[in-house]
């Protein structure tokens, strides 16, 4: 035989209390990034299909939580279900596939920012330092 549970709502003087509650069970750490919660930045997370209290997260997590539901939802399909693949497809060996075009590395980019910077100098000494370490680096690639 199911015992159906009784509904117990919230009242809005009692979610402070609440959540510090929670947040002590949870020993302060948010459930997502798995960092302390900063005080102020707790936030009493709920499912706004079901409307039940989840748990207390920080509230970076908590704003990130409804956009990525939001932006799941426009593709029409099981929200969970999408994530679990998503995290299967970040975790994917990809490394014999090879590199995209516009992708560059740390080496690359660090050349990039290293040629701004020699643009702005006036003299010619403080150029070439610059080029010494662009053909170092370049080495390296």
């Amino acid at each position: 035989m199911d015992t159906e549970r009784e509904l117990v709502r919230l009242k809005s003087t009692e979610i402070k209390h609440y959540r510090s509650d929670l947040l002590k069970k949870q020993e302060g750490v948010c459930p997502l990034c798995e960092t302390e919660i900063k005080s102020g930045q707790e936030t009493l997370d709920h499912d706004h299909g079901t409307g039940h209290v989840r748990r207390v997260l920080c509230r970076n997590c908590n704003q990130i939580e409804g956009r990525v539901l939001a932006w799941i939802k426009k593709c029409y399909t099981d929200p969970v279900n999408f994530l679990h693949n998503l995290s299967r497809y970040w975790l994917d060996d990809y490394t014999r596939n090879p590199f995209h075009p516009n992708h560059k590395t740390d080496i690359e980019k660090e050349i990039t920012r290293l040629r701004k910077r020699m643009r702005r100098l006036k003299t010619e000494r403080g150029k070439q330092k610059y080029k010494d370490k662009i053909n170092k680096l370049k080495e390296l690639v």
